[in-house]
């Protein structure tokens, strides 16, 4: 039994990783692919800083309205490590965006607003599905390997029926929303600005 659960928690662990790699490759790679060319400089323009700013007036309103000022340093560690978070990823998605040739305002403005924010909560999302479906599966396998004292009951049935619909509801939509997200990319490289544009177009 201990044996099996050290195994559930590696397994659940590489999946938490590989699922979100996975997933962000998915999203990313034709900007990653450009940016790997390094024909072009990088340039961080008035607009990226703008819409920092923007990430980062929304980070702190989320720090007020959810963590109490009252905790003191709380308040400061949580709002510190989401200027941390926000900043470090602005600074590689423009370094990557600018890497690639893109130069368009609107195009970086998407990138930095919708695309980037996007392709982090698919990542975040797809991971947190895969090791709760992979929790269901455990508690089914457990019950036919090792037996169970009872016969399961009609309310864990439809526990059980209920949760892989919402799985599978959930893994069509992540699906959705990635689909999007890589046309997305597709249209950015689409910039009129990029002299060797990638073929892929959206």
């Amino acid at each position: 039994m201990q044996i099996l659960g050290i195994a559930y928690a590696l397994v659940s662990a590489l999946v938490a990783i590989t699922i979100p790699l996975l997933l962000g490759n998915a999203i990313l790679k034709p900007l990653t692919q450009q940016a790997k060319r390094g024909r072009y400089r990088v340039q961080f323009t008035l607009l990226d800083f703008s819409c920092l700013f923007l990430q980062l007036q929304l980070a702190m309103g989320f720090v007020v309205s959810y963590v109490d000022r009252a905790a003191g340093a709380a308040f400061w560690v949580v709002f510190g490590l989401l200027l941390l978070a926000f900043t470090a990823i602005w600074w590689g998605g423009v370094k990557a965006l600018s890497e690639a040739g893109v130069r368009g305002p609107g195009r970086r403005a998407a990138f930095i607003l919708v695309l980037l924010p996007g392709a982090e909560a698919v990542m975040i999302a797809g991971g947190v599905i895969a090791v709760f479906v992979m929790a269901i599966l455990a508690s089914i396998l457990n019950r036919l390997i090792l037996g169970a004292a009872t016969l399961p009951t009609s309310y864990e049935n439809r526990l059980v029926e209920s949760t892989f619909l919402g799985g599978a509801a959930g893994i069509v939509a992540i699906a959705a929303v990635a689909w999007f997200l890589r046309w997305m990319t597709a249209w950015i490289l689409q910039d009129p600005r990029i002299e060797d544009k990638p073929d892929n177009k959206p």
